[in-house]
């Protein structure tokens, strides 16, 4: 591993053993310092500040006198070699000048021209996936699919060919909508701020969206008939490093959030006075600080799951307003926990270790937690998992620059198991400070039980996260994710290659850049019935993408 002799800032992840942020650099050299209690100094801005007068030496040096608010690390290898290699394959700079915001872009992998599709082929998901958006397939012939443009649908709706109800099928609502994905064209910057963007979600009306950065606030926006108004502000109570995780209530009149803490905080989104309280999640460790990643109301609001550092996963009654239950879940921090379905039986948990777990409430004891089975096959941690919501298909985001799509039919074997253990002490890189090689792993692990690998974007500094697109407007045929060079990036989920990149153009009129700078997109949300996405950037701003002709 490196020695750190400059570094420009810490990842939430980064903070594990109850230490400071500041204690874990031993030089810190930072222009754009979000821990500072005064303001951010402007793009071009004189310094005040004591070796002010150095740091603008340094960029002007290193960066071709390029202006603007970039932090300085310097990673140094002991023995003086400039790579390391595992025998795996996985090739990861270790010794290299970094900016916080421009890494080399060359180093953003590289999908395959033909995708592996032969475990997905013969999947349910498949058949079941072409049968919703009236396709049909067999064994002996190629998927063919009655495709129909918007016109057409519309011009056989006034004519009364639609059926008795007149309406628009499913299929024929998801093949249109399939006409008028997002584009990277003229997207509208819904704001900027000069802290990070950590979190932004749709609730699942899609008439709220709920932001959350490094200055401390939560923002609630109201959405609602395609408008962007702020409907309410929130100051966040034990914020260490910035709010982690957030969610919506289901029946809507609630938000919760998460940091480095050991509380959860609910607040009350409408009503006469504003409630704000904390929920204690009373880790019994008095000596290592919590953090908690990983958040969610399960379906009627009753309870909270939540992932924590140290590989545990709490349970909170809110009607019994304690916690319940506390799990010994994973064997290192764990990074991510959500629901299977709405009958909040079943939970997946993922984290540093990169095995995927598979809890049953049902028969789950919390003096010996047994997962019901696990899933493997990563090279590397899991940034993030998301449910199909069906109790039986998931994704995960890895730290291996990979999405998989896994079904929870299909357990890994000992041997699986074994191998992602291996693969994942193997790695000599940290993805918080060092860029990725580009080299990505093709090859499968034994054992690995997924059904499909998604490549093609970057996940660096921090848990990115991956989602299903919506099941209204384009029945989850899409997984989309953030990336580490400000792009969104939109896969077909059954071929596996990418459909759209959403990233910054220039605007053909004016020439100003449009879309996020070359900086991490952590979050990603899409409407769950317009085709728009909104994307949450550690360049400050939030960007929403909307079908464009170009």
């Amino acid at each position: 591993m490196s020695d750190l002799v400059s570094t420009s800032e810490l990842s939430e992840e980064g903070n594990t053993d109850g230490s400071s942020q500041a204690d874990h650099a031993e030089l810190s050299v930072e222009a754009d310092n979000e821990q500072s209690d005064s303001p951010q100094q402007s793009d071009g801005e004189e310094a005040s500040a004591g070796g002010s007068a150095l740091l603008e030496v340094l960029q002007y040096i290193l960066q071709g006198n390029a202006a603007g608010n970039l932090g300085v690390r310097l990673l140094m290898n002991r023995n003086g070699d400039d790579s390391d290699s595992s025998d795996e394959g996985l090739n990861y700079v270790s010794s290299s000048f970094l900016t916080s915001r421009h890494y080399n872009r060359q180093r953003i992998p590289r999908p395959p021209d033909s995708p592996d599709t032969s475990v997905l082929d013969q999947s349910d998901l498949k058949h079941q996936m072409n049968y919703e958006s009236g396709c049909t397939s067999s064994p002996k012939t190629h998927t063919s699919c009655m495709r129909s443009s918007l016109p057409r649908l519309i011009g056989m709706r006034e004519i009364g060919c639609l059926g008795d109800n007149g309406s628009i099928s499913v299929a024929g609502r998801i093949q249109a909508s399939s006409a008028f994905l997002p584009t990277k064209h003229n997207p509208r910057r819904l704001l900027k701020m000069r802290q990070k963007f950590f979190c932004g979600v749709y609730n699942k009306e899609g008439d709220l969206f709920m932001s959350s950065c490094q200055d401390a606030q939560l923002r609630i926006f109201d959405t609602a008939n395609g408008q962007w108004a702020e409907l309410k502000s929130i100051p966040c109570k034990d914020v260490g490093w910035s709010v982690l995780d957030v969610d919506f209530s289901h029946g809507g009149n609630h938000v919760i959030y998460s940091s480095w803490s050991e509380y959860i905080h609910i607040c009350n989104i409408r009503g006469d006075s504003d409630s704000h309280q904390a929920l204690h999640l009373n880790p019994d460790d008095i000596y290592n600080r919590s953090g908690i990643f990983s958040i969610q109301f399960n379906f009627d609001d009753s309870e909270i799951i939540a992932g924590a550092n140290g590989g545990l996963i709490y349970i909170y009654n809110r009607e019994l307003n304690n916690r319940t239950m506390k799990l010994h879940a994973h064997d290192d921090d764990l990074s991510c926990v959500c629901f299977a379905d709405d009958s909040g039986h079943i939970l997946y948990s993922g984290g540093e270790d990169g095995i995927i777990k598979v809890w049953d409430r049902r028969i789950l004891r919390e003096e010996s937690p047994l997962p019901v089975g696990q899933l493997a096959g990563h090279y590397d941690s899991v940034t993030y998992i998301d449910s199909r919501n069906d109790a039986r298909y998931l994704l995960t985001n890895s730290k291996d620059q990979s999405i998989k799509l896994w079904d929870i039919r299909k357990f890994a074997s000992t041997e699986g198991i074994e191998a992602t253990k291996k693969a994942i002490s193997r790695q000599n890189w940290d993805y918080r400070w060092h860029p990725y090689s580009g080299k990505i792993v093709k090859k499968k692990l034994p054992g690995d039980c997924s059904l499909m690998t998604y490549y093609g974007h970057s996940v660096i500094r921090t848990l990115i996260r991956a989602r299903f697109s919506p099941s209204f407007n384009t029945g989850q045929q899409y997984i989309y994710c953030g990336d580490g060079f400000g792009r969104v990036v939109i896969y077909d989920l059954l071929s596996g290659k990418i459909c759209q990149i959403l990233e910054k153009t220039y605007n053909s009129v004016t020439g100003h850049p449009e879309g996020h700078d070359e900086e991490v997109v952590r979050d990603v949300s899409w409407h769950p019935y317009d085709n728009n996405i909104i994307s949450s950037g550690w360049d400050g701003t939030l960007q929403m993408w909307e079908y464009h002709c170009g």
